[in-house]
């Protein structure tokens, strides 16, 4: 006997021969290994069988969506477009379900001794619609947590079952239970819109949930690629504000101070007068030297020069 005890129990509808109910009812289900297939003794009490399914080695075996129960699983036979129902099953809790799930699970398929390592976690998705849209129906098996991405292999083979992105999760968090049973055993794995299947949440029921969630929060995650362009040619060093003056530009004799004085100025340049008449006298009446005023036509920082009537006033000592 590989597992025994009192379950909630429905009869599909195409099964109802063997069973006289119509609805969910507790009964004592006992489930045995039988050569190539597997045996489910169902009855009201311990040692009062009255029905018995055999189930072959080959069936599937998944989370429900009932009206009545939250913890619901069937078990359905395989190799068909439309999987048909064997029979529905469902504990008191999130907890009780999986660990009937588990014990039929490996009923049918005993897994390998596997000695499990560092970032390793047995894992079951608890089925929704995000995890059917993904085609992630029924999954379970061993989860590796990997710098890279996010492995689930099959724990009877080792070979990959599924493989999911980094870039395709968003966050992971440990929803509040409903049974405190189930409290830290269901991790959730949010994903982003670049998961096959879209934004959704992906639960998984671990018996180590919250280590599990723990390690998808410390886990060092690849840097993402940035699309990169050539930097520009470094531009050539800008020519001083005077390189691009001419001879003709640059004043080599110093304006006679009458024609500055005679001279219709505009509003500038009789800025620049008054400036000139308020600075100029003392600076030429120093000794020892001849300064001359030396009137230059201003320019911007790119080398251009201004309108005509904006100057600079620059001393040229002799």
């Amino acid at each position: 006997m590989e597992i025994c005890g009192t379950i909630d129990i429905k009869v599909p509808a195409k099964g109802r021969k063997f069973g006289s109910w119509k609805a969910w009812k507790s009964q004592w289900c006992e489930v045995l290994k039988n050569e190539n297939r597997m045996i489910i003794n169902i009855g009201p009490s311990k040692g009062n069988v009255t029905s018995c399914l055999a189930v072959p080695n080959n069936a599937i075996i998944y989370r429900i969506k009932s009206r009545t129960k939250a913890y619901g699983f069937g078990i359905f036979y395989a190799g068909q477009k439309e999987q048909q129902p064997c029979i529905f099953l469902a504990g008191k809790s999130e907890t009780e379900s999986q660990k009937w799930m588990k014990s039929i699970r490996d009923v049918l398929k005993p897994p390998t001794t596997n000695i499990k390592t560092t970032n390793e976690y047995t894992i079951s998705i608890i089925d929704n619609e995000h995890s059917k849209a993904a085609g992630l129906t029924g999954l379970y098996g061993t989860l590796s947590v990997k710098s890279e991405e996010i492995l689930v292999t099959d724990p009877h083979t080792g070979k990959i079952k599924v493989t999911l992105h980094w870039t395709q999760i968003q966050c992971s968090y440990l929803p509040l239970p409903a049974v405190s049973d189930d409290l830290h055993r269901v991790c959730t794995i949010r994903t982003n819109s670049k998961f096959k299947a879209g934004d959704g949440d992906l639960e998984l029921y671990c018996a180590e949930a919250d280590e599990l969630h723990n390690e998808l929060l410390s886990c060092p995650r690849p840097l993402p690629r940035i699309a990169t362009t050539p930097l520009p040619p470094t531009p050539k060093d800008r020519q001083t504000r005077y390189d691009h003056w001419t001879a003709a530009d640059s004043p080599s004799t110093t304006p006679p101070r009458r024609l500055l004085e005679s001279r219709r100025m505009s509003r500038s340049e009789g800025d620049l007068k008054k400036f000139v008449m308020q600075h100029s006298a003392p600076t030429l009446r120093s000794a020892g030297s001849q300064q001359h005023l030396v009137l230059v036509p201003r320019c911007n920082d790119l080398g251009q020069k201004v309108p005509i009537g904006v100057y600079e006033y620059i001393p040229n000592v002799l």
